[in-house]
C-alpha cells in the first residue's frame, strides 16, 4: 500500500482536484512519516504527503471507520464532486474487503460499507474497489444507492492493483470530465499497467451504472427463476449442473488455490439460454445496459463484466 501513495505524489494537483486518503489495518508502511500504530488521514501533494489527523489506532474492517472517515472528509474538503475508493484484500461479495492486519483480519462486508456511505448522507459520483474478486452484482445492488458507477475487478487483482498516477493525471487534467470517462480511464490505466508488469492475462475489470442494477436485479431474478423450474425433474437438474460446470470462474476454483465461488453472469446467461428461453436474452441485455465499459485479458474473453456468487465448492459453510 505504501507504493499506492507513492504513485499518487507523482501527481501535480490543481486547485480544484484535492486528494486525502486514510491510512491503516496494516502491520508496517514503508513511507516516512506513515505508522501502523495511529490511524492517519493525508492530503496528498507533489512529492509530499501532508498529515491532517491523526488519532489512536481503528479497525479499518469496522464500518465505524469508514463512516467517521467520510463525514471528515466531506466536513474539510467541500466539494461539487466526490469519488471513493476502497483499496485492501477483497474475497467477492460474500467475504468482503478491506481484511485489518492488526485487528484479527477482520474486513468490511457489503452491508457495512453500505451502511457506512448510508450514514454519510450524499452520493459519490464513483465509487472504486482495488481490491480482488468484487464486481459483482451483490457489490452493486448494495451500494447502487449511494454512488452513480462502480469501478472493480471481477477476477484477482495483482499486488499492486490501480495505477493512481495514470488515472489521477488524466483527473487533473480533465476536472470537468464526465464519471464514465473517469472510470473508463481507471479501467485503462489498470490494464496497461497489467501490460507492462506481465499480469494482463487475467484482468477482468469494469464500469457498472448503478442506475441500471435494478432492472438487472429483475432480470437476474427472472432467468434464475426459469433455472429454479427448470430443475424440478432430476434429469434436467443432472443437465444444468453439468452445464454450470462450463461457466467461466473468477479466482481460484480448486483445493490447492482455495476456491472464489464467483462466476460471469453474462456466460452463465448464454449458457442458460437452451433451457431457459427469453429470461436468458433479457438478462443478457440489461447486462450490457449496466457494464458501460470493461477490460479483458486473454483469459477472460468470455467476462461480460459482473460476477454472482456460486457455490463452486459444497461445503457445509456455503
Amino acid at each position: 500500500y505504501s507504493e499506492k501513495l507513492r504513485e499518487m505524489m507523482h501527481v501535480s494537483y490543481p486547485e480544484n482536484v484535492r486528494v486525502v486518503v486514510q491510512t491503516g489495518g496494516s502491520e508496517s508502511w514503508h513511507m516516512k512519516g506513515v505508522y501502523s500504530d495511529y490511524l492517519q488521514r493525508f492530503e496528498v501533494y507533489k512529492d509530499k504527503l501532508y498529515l491532517a489527523d491523526q488519532t489512536v489506532p481503528a479497525d479499518m474492517g469496522n464500518y465505524r471507520t469508514l463512516e467517521s472517515f467520510l463525514l471528515w472528509g466531506k466536513e474539510n474538503y467541500t466539494a461539487d464532486h466526490y469519488m471513493l475508493i476502497l483499496a485492501g484484500e477483497g474475497g467477492g461479495g460474500m467475504y468482503g474487503m478491506c481484511y485489518d492486519d492488526l485487528n484479527d483480519g477482520g474486513g468490511l462486508s457489503l452491508e457495512e460499507i453500505s451502511y457506512a456511505m448510508s450514514l454519510d448522507g450524499e452520493s459519490f459520483d464513483i465509487v472504486g474497489l482495488d481490491t480482488s474478486l468484487m464486481g459483482g452484482i451483490e457489490t452493486a445492488a448494495s451500494l447502487a444507492t449511494y454512488a452513480q458507477y462502480l469501478v472493480a475487478s471481477q477476477d484477482i487483482q495483482p499486488a499492486d492493483g490501480w495505477d493512481y498516477e495514470g488515472f489521477l493525471k488524466y483527473l487533473c487534467d480533465n476536472p470537468s470530465a464526465p464519471a464514465e470517462e473517469i472510470g473508463k480511464m481507471m479501467c485503462n490505466t489498470y490494464y496497461n499497467k497489467c501490460e507492462r508488469n506481465g499480469t494482463d492475462a487475467d484482468a477482468a475489470m469494469s464500469v457498472t451504472d448503478m442506475s441500471k442494477i435494478s432492472t438487472l436485479n429483475q432480470a437476474f431474478n427472472g432467468m434464475i427463476g426459469d433455472m429454479l423450474t427448470f430443475t424440478e425433474t432430476v434429469e434436467n437438474f443432472a443437465v444444468l449442473s453439468k452445464t454450470m460446470d462450463t461457466v467461466h470462474i473468477y479466482g481460484g476454483a480448486s483445493a490447492d488455490e482455495g476456491f472464489s465461488n464467483s462466476i460471469d453472469i453474462g456466460d452463465t446467461a448464454m449458457k442458460m439460454q437452451p433451457y431457459v428461453g427469453n429470461t436468458a436474452d433479457v438478462l443478457i441485455e440489461a447486462l450490457n445496459e449496466a457494464v458501460v465499459y470493461r477490460v479483458c485479458g486473454e483469459r477472460e474473453q468470455n467476462s461480460a463484466g459482473l460476477s454472482v456468487y456460486y457455490p463452486i465448492n459444497i461445503n457445509n459453510d456455503e
